[in-house]
């Protein structure tokens, strides 16, 4: 029992890392989460453009956030389970 902290700020590094990294290799989107992207494509015949939407997810700065939060949740819960200081 006297280990949990350590567990919790494993998990919560844990978490932070993985965030991060689903974030920047999911797109790295700036505004908040995209379900649909919009991408624009040009006509072979008449040569004009038009918009073309397509179901992707794209994670964005909320998604980022969350996730930091949640990491900050494990990490003040495990330094609060940690073995009192005994003075001598």
């Amino acid at each position: 029992m006297k280990r949990r902290h350590h567990i919790l700020y494993s998990l919560a590094g844990l978490i932070a890392v993985l965030n991060v990294a689903f974030w920047f290799f999911g797109g790295m989107h700036l505004g908040w989460t995209r379900s649909n992207e919009t991408r624009m494509e040009i006509d072979p015949v008449t040569t004009l453009e038009y918009p073309i939407i397509e179901k992707r997810f794209t994670p964005g700065i909320d998604f980022l956030v969350l996730g930091m939060m949640t990491s900050g949740f494990f990490s003040v819960v495990g330094y609060f389970l940690r073995p009192k200081q005994v003075s001598k």
